[in-house]
């Protein structure tokens, strides 16, 4: 033949002119291997359809061989359109949606153990019996029963210090107490009480001089602070009256209001002091009208359950059966007056059998069902021999009294002595994709149990979505809370305190990280 540009003269299909072909060979003789066509790359069988294919049968081509093969593999059920990489998870139904067994968005279905903890970060006695969050920060109580107690101030900003610690002492700030009997560190909070924009850390020693003291301390405080390095003193009025047992903020216009709860006051009817300076004493006080009936054991704001536009404070009274008063912020706010709870309660929820401690925690979970009213999460931890109960109150319009036992849902302890609804939590997802979560502690069970979608109508926490199992720590479950993030998977971070014997925090993240 004339011309000698033939590539591969021992090839009849290999010649200058010739069509390229999909193979890897340069058919044309021009240079260039497979010129004009898309690169060659592997095609998975997707009998589906779906846009995965399955890793087992595929083909190296230039272009799908037929519709029935896609450009990426990872499909678990090739038979199945609603089941492939793309698909949402559906935590708890037995199947493997999203095809990834570990599914993130699962990652907090259980059941656990605390081994399964991100951390723990053990520390004085008593650490964990008080859990409340400062924005990205965390508050720590360790009110010892034979010490004279602590409080600690941890950021989560640096969670590899968090990692890397040995103890709660190496990362936190500690405030610590001097009175053996003052049980400091039993309640805190954060509140910009002077209106500086700076908040104060406010601290609570019930036991302190047999009437009770609050401790306000500045920002910018040392790694370890003393009772004497606090700006704020606040001193009870009663003896034996528990003053700063539950502390609580109350955002104003210019400032916030620190709310004291004293449920030791006037023979253990409790009391409630509304502070907006510590210069000139409470404002505005509310005081119990039941002998026994320990109101301001546990005060939170709650946000706006009735939907009139303003705030709304929920109040624990749990002597005998308990109740739970919700007053709107406007009648605390902080004009000098004293209230009672027969007319500064809009709503009043009663427990439904004799000391079942309906009030002896609340919680602030924010909208659960998203419907425009904040939602109040209310722990009955004596309720049925000490199984306990949380009763979810959902917010509307009008929520009037009612018991317990008529509450939107209803959640029950397993076994008597259990004490579920010690330690109640909300409002945060935990998963990704998934919605807020309620968690609730029972520490004679040593078990925390997470409800994944909100409740209806009476349940069992056995059916609950996940347990954490805290076997060989002490009181695990005696306190919660939970942050909206971490900086180490940017999920929800769940804080479970242990404050029996030494005492421990636990930072859940998932299972085995």
């Amino acid at each position: 033949a004339s011309g000698g540009d033939d590539c591969d003269d021992q090839n009849p299909q290999i010649f200058p002119g010739a069509t390229e072909l999909c193979d890897g060979v340069d058919n044309n003789c021009n240079g260039d291997i497979d010129d004009g066509l898309p690169p060659r790359a592997l095609w998975y069988l997707d009998q589906d359809r779906d846009g995965y294919g399955i890793a087992s049968v595929s083909e190296l081509s230039c272009g799908a061989p037929s519709a029935a093969y896609a450009d990426q593999s990872g499909d678990c059920d090739d038979t199945r359109t609603e089941i492939s990489p793309d698909s949402v998870e559906v935590c708890g139904d037995g199947e493997d949606q999203d095809c990834d067994p570990s599914s993130p968005r699962c990652r907090l279905l259980g059941p656990l153990d605390a081994f399964s903890a991100y951390r723990i970060l053990p520390g004085a006695l008593n650490v964990g019996g008080d859990l409340s969050r400062r924005g990205d920060q965390i508050l720590i109580g360790a009110a010892n029963r034979g010490g004279p107690g602590s409080a600690y101030l941890l950021s989560v900003d640096d969670f590899d210090d968090v990692a890397d610690a040995a103890e709660l002492d190496d990362v936190a700030v500690r405030f610590r107490g001097d009175d053996p009997k003052g049980r400091f560190g039993m309640s805190s909070v954060s509140a910009d009480l002077d209106g500086d924009g700076n908040s104060q850390v406010f601290v609570g020693a019930p036991g302190r001089d047999e009437v009770g003291m609050v401790y306000g301390f500045s920002d910018g405080i040392a790694p370890l602070q003393h009772l004497e390095d606090a700006a704020l003193r606040l001193t009870g009025d009663s003896e034996l009256g528990w003053f700063g047992a539950a502390l609580s903020r109350l955002p104003l216009d210019d400032r916030d209001a620190l709310l004291v709860g004293a449920p030791g006051w006037a023979a253990e009817m409790g009391a409630v002091y509304v502070y907006l300076n510590a210069d000139d004493g409470p404002a505005t006080t509310l005081m119990g009208d039941r002998l026994g009936g320990r109101l301001g054991s546990a005060i939170a704001e709650v946000g706006d359950v009735d939907g009139d536009g303003v705030s709304d404070v929920a109040v624990g009274a749990p002597g005998a059966a308990g109740q739970l008063l919700l007053i709107s912020a406007a009648e605390l706010d902080g004009a000098m007056k004293v209230l009672v709870p027969e007319t500064a309660a809009f709503a009043t929820i009663f427990g439904d059998a004799p000391d079942a401690a309906l009030g002896d925690v609340v919680a602030a979970p924010g909208d659960l069902n998203r419907d425009g009213y904040a939602d109040v999460l209310v722990g009955a931890p004596g309720r049925n021999e000490s199984t306990g109960a949380v009763a979810l109150l959902l917010g509307q319009a009008d929520p009037g009294d009612r018991e317990m036992s008529d509450a939107d849902a209803l959640l029950l302890g397993i076994a008597a002595g259990d004490r579920a609804g010690a330690a109640v939590s909300g409002g945060v997802p935990l998963r990704p994709g998934g919605g807020p979560e309620i968690a609730i502690g029972a520490p004679g069970a040593l078990a925390v149990y997470l409800i994944h979608d909100v409740p209806q109508g009476i349940q069992s926490l056995e059916t609950a979505s996940t347990v954490i199992s805290g076997t060989y720590a002490d009181g695990f479950g005696s306190a919660i809370t939970m942050l909206p993030d971490n900086p180490v998977n940017g999920e929800g971070l769940l804080l479970v305190g242990a404050p029996d014997r030494y005492g421990a925090v636990y930072f859940f993240l998932s299972p085995g990280e």
